[in-house]
């Protein structure tokens, strides 16, 4: 069954409401999230700087992020790149 491909940018990591229902969406096998470690150095970026979050929940977000979807970095913008 193929899945719609959604890529997450920073703009969309940064609200946690919506970050939450797309994770939640790929978990219960709605879609399948893809975002790249540039995407989420920017999100770590932005929420540090611009909104002046703490940087330990931050990576710990990031970190699980990581940990619970770990193909969504392997190739999350190959296909979207242009040729």
């Amino acid at each position: 069954m193929s899945y719609p491909q959604i890529v997450l940018d920073a703009n969309v990591i940064v609200q946690a409401l919506v970050r939450d229902l797309l994770l939640d969406a790929d978990a219960f096998g709605l879609c399948r999230v893809r975002w790249t470690e540039a995407i989420l150095t920017e999100a770590r970026r932005t929420l540090i700087g611009e909104f002046g979050r703490d940087p330990a929940p931050i990576d710990a977000l990031l970190a699980a992020m990581r940990r619970h979807f770990p193909a969504p970095r392997s190739s999350a913008m190959r296909s979207a790149s242009p040729r």
